[in-house]
């Protein structure tokens, strides 16, 4: 898709305000600029945007201010836009972004680098399109560990066969409806709760021979505990209960099946799930403390 782009003096910008007379600012993405600019203690002239526009509305802005760094572009503007409680740091493409959780489903996506902010929204860019922004703009690329290197390698003694799907191959294969029912999703229900597509999807299993010891699940913008909820909204006919186990937080399920149940552990921007059908003793300490 090819994207328009524009730039402005930061004059040009406070005198139009577009953020405030614009609809494709969603409120997560609406921090008044003049409030941004006096929280770094600049003024408009040392401001300049710029925006990149699809047709649909804006993909992503700019916000370059003169004599200032990543950090405090980051801070200054989540301040804002009144957003510090429901702001957190999530990993895209092995850069830190900061989400901003809004009314579902919007989020609001903020990434620095040195002098630039740059700022997106959930209204206007998908995951698939949210991994290749981020993957498009200036700065170091470090390495992000793949879904299923964040897995065991071996569990029980026993070495796991480690593989990693796209969602739209995990969506149509459907190896969930073979789970237990602790941890059987209805993975159409646990997206739509998340209002993002298949292709923001990546899942991964680390498997012995008896069936899968843990599943991964990664929706690209979405937090590990945005996750969780939705996926316990997505399992039929179970009840939850947090438990501390191998020092986690980890979310018991039960479905009143006797000796079965599932447990549910977010990390970062990871959903992890586990079943006992396929964990002996002591197995699942030894999984969660190999979990990051």
């Amino acid at each position: 898709m090819s994207l328009e782009r524009e730039s402005f003096t930061g004059r040009e910008w406070l005198e139009t305000r577009p953020e405030f007379s614009s609809p494709y600012f969603v409120p997560e993405a609406r921090a008044d600029v003049r409030t941004f600019l006096s929280r770094l203690h600049k003024a408009g002239e040392d401001l300049t945007v710029a925006w990149a526009v699809a047709p649909e509305g804006i993909q992503v802005i700019a916000y370059r201010v003169r004599g200032t760094r990543a950090a405090q572009l980051v801070n200054a503007y989540v301040d804002a836009a009144s957003a510090r409680g429901r702001a957190r740091l999530i990993r895209i493409r092995g850069r830190n972004v900061t989400l901003i959780r809004g009314a579902a489903p919007l989020r609001a996506f903020l990434y620095a680098h040195r002098d630039v902010l740059f700022a997106a929204n959930s209204y206007h860019v998908d995951g698939s399109e949210l991994e290749e922004l981020i993957a498009e703009l200036p700065g170091d690329r470090p390495p992000t560990p793949s879904i299923e290197n964040v897995l065991p390698s071996r569990l029980g003694g026993v070495r796991l066969e480690r593989e990693a799907f796209k969602g739209t191959v995990w969506v149509k294969a459907a190896p969930e409806e073979t789970f237990q029912p602790e941890v059987a999703v209805e993975l159409p229900r646990f997206l739509g709760s998340l209002h993002q597509p298949a292709r923001a999807l990546t899942a991964a299993w680390g498997m012995a021979t008896e069936g899968p010891k843990v599943v991964a699940y990664r929706v690209t913008g979405v937090d590990g505990d945005e996750l969780l909820r939705s996926f316990v909204r997505a399992v039929t006919r179970i009840r939850t209960a947090n438990r501390q186990i191998a020092g986690r937080e980890v979310t018991v399920a039960n479905s009143g099946v006797p000796g079965r149940l599932g447990y549910l552990y977010a990390s970062g921007d990871t959903l992890f799930v586990a079943g006992t059908n396929h964990l002996g003793p002591g197995e699942l300490e030894e999984l969660l403390s190999k979990l990051p």
